[in-house]
């Protein structure tokens, strides 16, 4: 199951959980969680046996022109020797999005963390709806 908290084009906030593999959920949210979760390449990500420690929405604060804004960083997964920072993206991600704006984004919330992990690689990437893992850092 992935965690979801969304803002709508109101500015109202909402929550929940796709993807909880019941055989009646077929909403386009639920089918990106199922492909997110049974692609195995993002396995280590998601199966609690191959991390050391995993938070969701996870809030950090920027400094970004002299002041502070709060983000949240989708996933932040822990192993013995490196870091990922995942960031979710609802559609199919194209290589030019990759490399601007979301590549800037990542950079950010790897910065902001390296410091707490100290003698670890912090690493980012995006996960889009395929289920495709676009490594950025």
């Amino acid at each position: 199951m992935l965690e979801t908290f969304a803002t709508d084009s109101a500015g109202n906030s909402r929550s929940g959980t796709i993807g909880d593999n019941s055989a009646d959920d077929t909403s386009e949210p639920a089918e990106v969680a199922r492909r997110i979760m049974n692609a195995p390449e993002l396995a280590k990500f998601f199966r609690r046996d191959l991390f050391v420690g995993a938070h969701n929405e996870l809030e950090i604060a920027l400094i970004v022109d002299g002041a502070v804004v709060m983000q949240r960083i989708d996933r932040l997964v822990e192993f013995a020797d490196e870091v990922w920072v995942l960031d979710y993206k609802t559609g199919v991600v194209d290589q030019e999005q990759a490399r601007g704006q979301h590549r800037a984004q990542i950079d950010a919330y790897c910065d902001a963390v390296t410091p707490l992990f100290p003698g670890r690689a912090v690493r980012g990437a995006l996960i889009d709806g395929d289920g495709a893992l676009w490594v950025l850092r």
